[in-house]
């Protein structure tokens, strides 16, 4: 996995604001 994969997977899975 890469860190950007994992960033995103985090973004998904939290409410963020950030797309």
């Amino acid at each position: 996995m890469k860190s950007s994969e994992i960033f995103i997977r985090v973004c998904s899975d939290s409410d963020s604001t950030v797309v």
